[in-house]
């Protein structure tokens, strides 16, 4: 399972890695605070594979809302613009693994 997040807070951290640019492990990661709340927008194919489209939430706003079943202007451009990140040209490439500190669900496992 792969997720396209559409961040507004998000940091990158390859720096902090100590892996310098161009390597194989040199690809960008993000992470959040710890807390951080996100929206499922939909999920989409990208090359045969799921991917979860999620909106990351403001720090004020409620992360599970049941009720609401349809996106708000907001839920709706982040929509958008993920669709038309997805829709670029992804290089095929090597399959890379996920580094273990990032296999595993997304947010609290209840």
């Amino acid at each position: 399972m792969a997720y396209a997040i559409w961040s507004v807070t998000g940091r990158k951290v390859r720096q902090l890695l100590d892996r310098p640019a161009g390597t194989r492990e040199a690809h960008d990661e993000v992470v959040f605070a710890p807390g951080t709340g996100f929206r499922v927008l939909g999920v989409r194919t990208v090359r045969g594979a799921p991917v979860v489209l999620l909106r990351e939430l403001p720090a004020t706003a409620t992360a599970y809302v049941d009720e609401a079943s349809e996106l708000s202007q907001l839920d709706r451009k982040a929509l958008a613009r993920l669709e038309v990140a997805l829709a670029d040209e992804i290089p095929a490439g090597e399959a890379q693994d996920w580094p273990e500190r990032c296999v595993g669900p997304v947010g609290p496992v209840t």
